[in-house]
């Protein structure tokens, strides 16, 4: 069975016991948990430490460019980076962004684009809806190594 997805193409509906390796090994996992890399195609879009608020606090109201469908595109706005309750032992945060009213309502891993952090894949949901546009989240939640 087919559904479609963030990218407008068919995706193929597989059971979730059936991801269980690929959450495990994959970069799915890291990027839902705030480890992944972003795209290294350009030299200085390579980090090597994991996403932090301080990341992103320093981006507050610039411009992120979000990929969808197959060639389609539109701007977000960071609003916020919220901590969520971080300990030293865990980092919790979440970004909110706010995009064009024609902007996808499905949840989903966009790509995104930044002048300043390159290219990234981010698990974005949309959280509202209105005169001002689609609202999205992204929580961020890992244990400190």
């Amino acid at each position: 069975m087919a559904i479609p997805g963030p990218t407008d193409q068919a995706v193929e509906f597989r059971p979730f016991g059936a991801f269980r390796q690929p959450l495990r090994d994959g970069n799915i996992f890291k990027i839902i948990t705030g480890q992944a890399e972003p795209d290294v195609s350009r030299e200085e879009d390579h980090m090597t430490q994991p996403f932090t608020i301080e990341t992103f606090s320093k981006l507050v109201n610039t411009k992120f460019k979000m990929q969808y469908g197959n060639s389609q595109a539109v701007e977000l706005e960071l609003i916020s980076a919220t901590d969520l309750g971080s300990t030293p032992r865990q980092i919790q945060f979440s970004l909110i962004m706010l995009g064009p009213e024609n902007a996808p309502l499905m949840q989903g891993i966009y790509k995104l684009e930044h002048e300043k952090l390159g290219a990234l894949d981010l698990f974005l949901v949309p959280i509202g809806k209105d005169q001002s546009g689609v609202s999205y989240e992204a929580v961020f939640n890992r244990f400190v190594e």
